[in-house]
């Protein structure tokens, strides 16, 4: 359906990095723990828990941008894209 333009790039770049943000930050959080003890002794969470939130966020955003979500999708008005498909296969 070619649905992304070269105009789309950047945009779909940055969707991928928050994607890798938040694996990355998952990774830490599921080998260290959600929070960590401070040298004083205070329990405080990881940095980790905030960039996941920050990725999350920015994964939702541009899932709406791009219509990855089932809501963005019903907004978006394919009938004039030519999918491949030959309707007169008779």
């Amino acid at each position: 359906m070619h649905l992304l333009t070269d105009g789309d790039l950047a945009a779909f770049a940055c969707y991928c990095k928050a994607v890798s943000d938040l694996q990355h930050a998952d990774k830490v959080l599921q080998e260290e723990g959600r929070v960590f003890v401070t040298t004083t002794g205070y329990m405080m969470p990881r940095p980790e828990v905030a960039m996941a939130n920050v990725a999350m966020k920015q994964i939702k955003d541009f899932a709406v941008q791009f219509g990855f979500t089932p809501s963005a999708r019903a907004r978006i008005d394919l009938s004039d894209i030519d999918d491949g498909v030959d309707e007169d296969l008779d």
